[in-house]
């Protein structure tokens, strides 16, 4: 014979592994939006320069100039260095 549980339980043992994953997801957004909020927030008029690395492992570039309030993003290294020539 099969315990009895009640609905939201149900919810909670069926749904768990979605929520996790809803989770994981929402908190990683929050993470970039905070680090994006606290970096346009300390601006200064340096030049920024910064990479991240995908899934595959490949590097991609992305600089911004807040004096000239031009960006480039995901690119590769010899573009971001084409682009940074070409304004110092």
């Amino acid at each position: 014979m099969k315990p009895e549980i009640d609905w939201r339980e149900y919810q909670r043992l069926e749904l768990i592994t979605k929520n996790r994953s809803w989770n994981l997801n929402w908190r990683s957004q929050l993470k970039r939006f905070g680090n994006f909020l606290r970096q346009h927030l300390t601006a200064s008029s340096q030049l920024r320069v910064w990479h991240i690395c995908d899934r595959q492992g490949k590097i991609w570039w992305s600089a911004y100039d807040p004096v000239i309030k031009q960006a480039i993003e995901r690119v590769s290294e010899e573009q971001i260095r084409i682009w940074l020539e070409r304004r110092y």
